[in-house]
C-alpha cells in the first residue's frame, strides 16, 4: 500500500450495464508521511486530477509531496476558506469521551456536509471534470474515510453502482487505515493540545467508520433535495455532465 486508506474505486458493476473502469480513479489518506519507495510509487502512477479535501490547516500541517508541477492539477479549498476547522479537529472541542458522543458529531457531519458551500463547490469541480480526465485521479482527505467518501459515493452513485456496493467501498476505509502503532502518541497529542484524556476505545471510533454514517449522508440528500440528482442538478453537475462520467468511466 502506498498510502494509508489507498486502493482503487472501480470494479463495481453498474445497473447501467457493464463495470466501473479501473486505473482511473483512486482514494487515499493524505499522501504525506511515507518513505521514498511509496513516494516514486504515487509519482508513477502521474495523477492528472487531485482532490485535496482538507483545509488549508491540514495541508500546512501536512504537505503533501506533489511537485510544483502539479500546481495546476489539484481541487482544494480557497483562500476565504483557510479559517474553517477540519472535521477531525472540531470535534476535540467536544472533549468526547464516550463512543456515543463521537457517533453523534459524525451522525451530524454526514448530514451537513453535503450542503456545504465549500464542499458542494469542490465536489462539483471534480464532477466536472473527470469525463474529460485523460489519466488518472486521486481523491483523499486526511484520513480518507468521511469526507473522501462521501465524494466517492456520490460518483458511484452517478456511475450506477448499487447502495450495497456503495456501503461496501465506504466501510472498508474502517480497516484500511493502520494507525496501530501511532495510537499512543495521538492520545498524548490530544492530552497536551486539548486538554483531555481520550479513552483508547473513543480514539478508535474516531478513526473507524460505522454503517449508519454514510446512510444519513443519502437520507440528507434525500430529504433536503429530493435526490442524489436533484442534488447533483443544484452544485451544477447536470444530467449531461453525468452521462458524460458514465460514458468515460464505465467499461461495458
Amino acid at each position: 500500500m502506498l498510502v494509508n486508506n489507498f486502493r482503487d474505486i472501480g470494479g463495481y458493476p453498474s445497473r447501467f450495464g457493464g463495470t466501473v473502469r479501473t486505473d482511473r480513479v483512486f482514494r487515499s489518506a493524505q499522501p504525506s508521511e511515507f518513505g521514498a519507495e511509496a513516494l516514486r510509487g504515487l509519482l508513477d502512477l502521474d495523477f492528472k486530477l487531485i482532490a485535496d479535501l482538507r483545509h488549508p490547516a491540514e495541508q500546512a500541517g501536512s504537505p503533501s509531496p506533489w511537485p510544483a508541477t502539479y500546481a495546476e492539477r489539484i481541487v482544494r479549498h480557497t483562500e476565504a476558506e483557510a479559517g474553517l476547522e477540519a472535521p477531525h479537529l472540531a470535534i476535540m472541542a467536544m472533549r468526547p469521551t464516550d463512543v456515543a458522543t463521537a457517533d453523534a458529531y459524525y451522525l451530524q457531519l454526514y448530514e451537513d456536509l453535503p450542503y456545504d458551500p465549500a464542499y458542494r463547490r469542490m465536489f462539483a469541480q471534480m464532477l466536472n471534470a473527470l469525463p474529460a480526465l485523460e489519466g488518472r485521479a486521486l481523491i483523499h482527505c486526511t484520513l480518507g474515510k468521511d469526507r473522501t467518501g462521501v465524494l466517492v459515493a456520490l460518483i458511484h452513485s452517478i456511475l450506477g453502482v448499487s447502495r450495497e456496493d456503495i456501503l461496501d467501498d465506504f466501510i472498508k476505509s474502517g480497516t484500511a487505515n493502520d494507525f496501530g502503532p501511532a495510537q499512543g502518541e495521538v492520545l498524548k497529542r490530544v492530552r497536551r493540545d486539548h486538554g483531555f484524556d481520550m479513552p483508547i476505545e473513543v480514539l478508535n471510533r474516531l478513526i473507524s467508520v460505522q454503517e449508519t454514517y454514510l446512510p444519513r449522508f443519502f437520507d440528507s440528500v434525500n430529504r433536503r433535495s429530493g435526490g442524489v440528482d436533484r442534488f447533483l442538478d443544484e452544485i451544477g453537475v447536470t444530467e449531461d455532465a453525468r452521462e458524460s462520467l458514465r460514458a468515460a468511466m464505465l467499461q461495458r
